[in-house]
């Protein structure tokens, strides 16, 4: 039976506090959760990156090649691997980078750390060594972005 008598419990400050907590706790997860891309997802838009560049060439092999490019727009080149070695060297504002491949090869290419993986930058081709280590005209030389 019931006596009629209902018990309302009103909030207390306590209570609004831990709520409060809550929320806050939850709204800084939720941000931390959507501050990045998630594993495997592209880089946000305008972030630093690693583009890979390959010299596209009249010739079957090609020995090295010196490029160069602004230099707030490369923040590193890392260093090839066992047979092709990434050289950088900075004179003012701009970057020379070399990549030398020790036997020649064919499609040279090469990777570099760039401000910006959404507009990199545009390298301008210096110069292109055969794998006798002999200067070629630039004539049918260009360099490109592989995707």
């Amino acid at each position: 039976m019931r006596s009629g008598i209902e018990f309302v419990v009103a909030p207390t400050a306590r209570g609004r506090w831990r709520k409060l907590g809550a929320l806050v706790f939850l709204a800084v997860a939720l941000a931390q959760c959507t501050s990045g891309t998630e594993p495997g997802g592209d880089p946000p838009p305008g972030a630093p990156g690693i583009v890979t560049y390959r010299l596209v060439s009249p010739n079957v092999m090609e020995g090295a090649l010196l490029v160069s490019t602004p230099a707030a727009a490369v923040l590193a080149a890392p260093g090839g691997d066992a047979l092709t070695e990434v050289i950088t060297q900075r004179v003012g504002d701009v970057i020379y980078v070399a990549v030398v491949h020790r036997f020649g090869i064919d499609g040279l290419t090469f990777d570099l750390e760039v401000a910006d993986v959404d507009s990199p930058p545009e390298l301008t081709l210096v110069e292109v060594v055969g794998p006798d280590d002999r200067p070629r005209s630039l004539a049918g030389y260009a360099l490109e972005v592989v995707p």
